[in-house]
This record gives structure tokens, C-alpha cells and sequence, in this order.
């Protein structure tokens, strides 16, 4: 007998460090680190109040889960995709515009020239001509006559010209609607592929919807249950504390056999261990549960108040 609850404690042995490791691997630090749990945190955590109604536990699943989002969107975007695909038989409008320097004067001004001599050469006539022009000027205000401007060896000489601005104004639109470009057959698959993506995506989201509500439902069961073995557990424990007191006392008053003691001892051990389970089905059942419903935090998962759970599904 003993030799057999030590090939149990062995055996027990490495589960605990197996998984040790695997919980060193998850937080990705030292797989060496050997990772001891408190005592103090083996305890029952209530973070999901299971008094709420499932329909209103299954509106929270479908609003916080983010792969149920992921596929909403998928779906409306392909239900736009059928919308561009219609547009193979629309027209196709071109829009254009101009506005040119030529029509009605709208903005009027004078463009002087004034030629100054600085040097004058006689042709074979004998008439001047000038070698070179140093200055020309725009006014605005229709100067005309600068006559009195004398620089170089000569008398300037004007040029006025008229360079007033006009205006042109052109705005059309051209439309082009090739409707039998292919007989339109290349646009119609375009659009029965599109509604096809569209049915498709229709289909994946709904199907989400069945699974969210089949592990949100499961879960939910698996708490219940949860609870119950628990509180089995604890009455267990109740009971096999009782009995061990009663084999010391009929050990110390001659009754019992130290056969007795033993016997409660292991019940008692077994009953222990038993709550453990139910602690720890418990807590993971609830985790399990919470990721179901897409409000898996740590904040949630380190808390033990149900109220945390209840604000952040409101």
C-alpha cells in the first residue's frame, strides 16, 4: 500500500514540474525557473455571477467578441463589393473646363516700351539708328507720353502697346457608357462573384454566431456544474474531518486500531485533494467562460470581485 501511493506521489511529482515548465514557456522567461504556486491563492474566485440571464450574457458575447466584429465587417464590405461591381454598367461622365486669353476684355492696360539711345550710328541713308535699348516699363494708368525722359546720348523714343487681358470660358462634360463592352457579361460575373463572397461571408458570420452561442451556453453549464462538485467537494471535506476526529478520539480511548486512523487519514487526504480539483475546475471554468464572452483581462482574471465582470459588461 505504501509502495503504491509513493509511485502516485512520483508520478504526481512530475506532473508539477511538467507543468512548471509549460507555465515558464507561456510567460516567456526561464524554463529552469521552477514556478511554486501560493497556498494562499488556491482559492475560489467568483468573477462571473451566474444569476445573470443567458440571453443577456449571450448580447454581451456578441458585442465584446472581436471575431464576431471581424466578420460583420467582412460581410458589409463584400455587400459593398456587389455595389461596385454594378458600376461596369454605368457611364462614365468626364468633366472639364478652360479659361483662355482670348473673348471679352475684362481687365485693360498699357504696355510702354521706352527706347533709350545710348549710342546712334548713321546708316548708309544717313539716317540714326539706335544700337541699343536699356529700359522697358508696364504702366497700369495709360501713360503715354514720357517725352521729357532724356538719358543717353539721344532723345528716347516711346512705344505703346496695347496688352489688355481677355477672358475665355469654357466648361463641358463628355459621357461614355460602354454598355457592350463584352455584351456585359465580364460585369455580370463581376457582380454573381461578388454576391457569392457576399453569401459566403453571410454564412461565416452566422455560423460564428452559432459556435459563440453553443460555448457561451456549454460554459455557462460547466459553471453550474462546477459549483455543484465544488460544494460536494466541501461537504466531503466536512465529513472526513469529522471522521478523523472521531478515529483519534476512539484511538485514545482504546476503542479503535490504529488500522482506523489510517483510513481516515487517507479519506481525509482524498477529500482535500478532491476540493483542490473543485477549486481549480471551478476557476478555469469560469476563465474558459469569460473568454467565451470576450471579457478575458487580467484585471477580471486577478480579481475575485464579481462586481468587476458585471461593470465591464455594462
Amino acid at each position: 500500500r505504501l509502495a503504491e501511493q509513493e509511485q502516485l506521489f512520483i508520478a504526481e511529482q512530475a506532473k508539477f514540474r511538467q507543468a512548471s515548465i509549460e507555465l515558464a514557456r507561456i510567460l516567456n522567461i526561464e524554463q529552469g525557473t521552477h514556478i511554486k504556486p501560493d497556498i494562499n491563492d488556491l482559492k475560489v474566485k467568483e468573477l462571473v455571477d451566474i444569476d445573470k440571464p443567458i440571453t443577456e450574457i449571450l448580447s454581451i458575447a456578441l458585442e465584446k467578441r472581436p471575431d464576431i466584429k471581424k466578420r460583420e465587417l467582412e460581410y458589409k464590405a463584400q455587400k459593398d463589393y456587389i455595389g461596385a461591381a454594378f458600376s461596369g454598367f454605368l457611364p462614365r461622365a468626364n468633366f472639364f473646363g478652360q479659361y483662355g486669353g482670348t473673348g471679352r476684355v475684362f481687365f485693360h492696360r498699357t504696355k510702354i516700351t521706352e527706347v533709350v539711345p545710348d549710342a546712334i550710328r548713321l546708316d548708309d541713308s544717313g539716317n540714326p539708328i539706335v544700337s541699343m535699348v536699356n529700359r522697358s516699363q508696364v504702366d497700369l494708368n495709360n501713360i503715354t507720353d514720357v517725352s521729357n525722359v532724356i538719358r543717353g546720348a539721344g532723345k528716347p523714343s516711346l512705344v505703346s502697346l496695347d496688352d489688355s487681358i481677355m477672358a475665355n470660358r469654357v466648361l463641358g462634360v463628355t459621357l461614355d457608357w460602354s454598355i457592350g463592352d463584352g455584351l456585359g457579361i465580364p460585369t455580370f460575373a463581376k457582380i454573381k462573384q461578388a454576391k457569392n463572397q457576399a453569401d459566403i461571408a453571410k454564412t461565416n458570420y452566422l455560423k460564428l454566431k452559432q459556435d459563440i452561442e453553443r460555448d457561451v451556453r456549454s460554459g455557462f453549464l460547466q459553471i453550474q456544474s462546477a459549483q455543484k462538485l465544488l460544494d460536494v467537494a466541501e461537504r466531503r471535506v466536512n465529513v472526513a474531518t469529522e471522521a478523523l476526529h472521531l478515529a483519534k478520539v476512539r484511538l485514545e480511548n482504546g476503542v479503535g486500531i490504529n488500522t482506523e486512523l489510517l483510513i481516515a487519514h487517507e479519506q481525509y487526504a482524498g477529500a482535500l485533494s478532491s476540493r483542490v480539483d473543485a477549486i481549480i475546475g471551478y476557476n478555469n471554468a469560469q476563465a474558459e467562460f469569460l473568454y467565451n464572452i470576450g471579457l478575458i483581462t487580467p484585471e477580471v482574471i486577478v480579481s475575485s470581485n464579481v462586481n468587476k465582470l458585471n461593470d465591464i459588461g455594462e
